[in-house]
């Protein structure tokens, strides 16, 4: 399967576990090989710099030991891609997803900016090769994690559009970026699982929650005010839909199809519903069996029984 991340809340797995999962795939005619690493404290440099976007990143504060998986040649970069750290928080790295011209010129994207005709370079932003790095050392929790990647998009920005996902023993987050410098983040409800494919997925968004209680909703600091200002919540209701407001709604043939791949793979029985826009599929009922066995087998999933899409057909 593509790129694809799937989430799996504590009850809704058959031993109580949170799980994430996230396949690193390469583009099309070639292969990126990787390894899995471990990374001691006193390995992580006192600033961190990218190699594509040249910006550079103070790291403060006492590192943990974590896990990763980062690109196996090197030359461009770290890419980890996942980890686990020593107080048992894991997170993925991105997920490509999208967004629209409504957004990106609100909040363009941070990108590098090579020296030319006498100006010096001007750094770009972070991306899918940093963010392990710069995040998962340094966290004790997945709302942790959230609050962290938050901050750093706010302050340094981002040249691409991701989705992250992080995760403990007892909660994982969904976090998606907005343009350049905006993000916001859900909780994934312990009941719950999601398959989220290459696009923006978070479909409601509870913004009195996020700027007050913060159980279930993070964003950041001027959300409101930037969705207001530019104008981006597209709903008659009142009810904000990021999905319209942020992103590309339904996306491309190829990637709806493959959360409803994911629900006979992940669910035995009754109790599980499909979001007609096709990004997250929610089960209400535990996973039943060995809860890995059938991530593993979605995992491998390369469309079978689904409809053919012709390798030259528009999308």
């Amino acid at each position: 399967m593509a790129c694809t991340t799937i989430l799996v809340g504590k009850k809704a797995s058959y031993d109580g576990s949170t799980m994430i999962a996230r396949n690193d795939d390469s583009g099309s005619g070639h292969f990126t090989a990787k390894k899995f690493v471990v990374v001691q404290p006193e390995e992580h440099p006192a600033v961190y710099k990218s190699v594509i976007s040249h910006v550079e990143v103070p790291l403060t504060g006492n590192a943990l030991r974590m896990t990763a998986m980062p690109n196996a040649v090197e030359g461009k970069g770290i890419w980890a891609a996942s980890g686990v750290n020593a107080a048992n928080v894991g997170m993925t790295a991105t997920e490509t997803i999208t967004s629209n011209p409504r957004v990106l010129g609100a909040d363009p994207l941070v990108v590098y900016q090579p020296a030319q005709d006498g100006q010096p370079e001007v750094p770009g932003g972070i991306g899918e090769e940093d963010i392990v790095y710069l995040v998962l050392p340094y966290i004790h929790s997945a709302r942790e994690g959230v609050l962290r990647l938050g901050s750093l998009l706010e302050q340094y920005g981002t040249y691409e559009m991701n989705g992250i996902a992080f995760q403990d023993v007892n909660e994982i987050w969904w976090l998606e970026t907005i343009g350049g410098h905006h993000w916001m983040a859900r909780r994934v409800p312990d009941d719950s699982y999601v398959v989220m494919p290459n696009q923006l997925g978070i479909d409601a968004f509870d913004l009195d929650d996020a700027f007050g209680a913060q159980e279930n909703y993070l964003c950041s600091a001027d959300l409101r005010e930037f969705i207001r200002d530019n104008h981006l919540d597209l709903s008659l209701d009142g009810r904000l839909n990021p999905r319209d407001a942020f992103g590309l709604g339904l996306g491309r043939p190829c990637r709806r199809l493959r959360p409803p791949l994911g629900r006979p793979a992940l669910v035995h029985g009754a109790g599980a519903e499909a979001d007609p826009g096709g990004c997250e599929v929610c089960a209400v009922l535990p996973l039943s069996g060995d809860s890995l066995r059938p991530l593993r087998q979605l995992r491998r999933q390369e469309h079978e029984g689904s409809l053919p899409l012709h390798r030259h057909q528009p999308q």
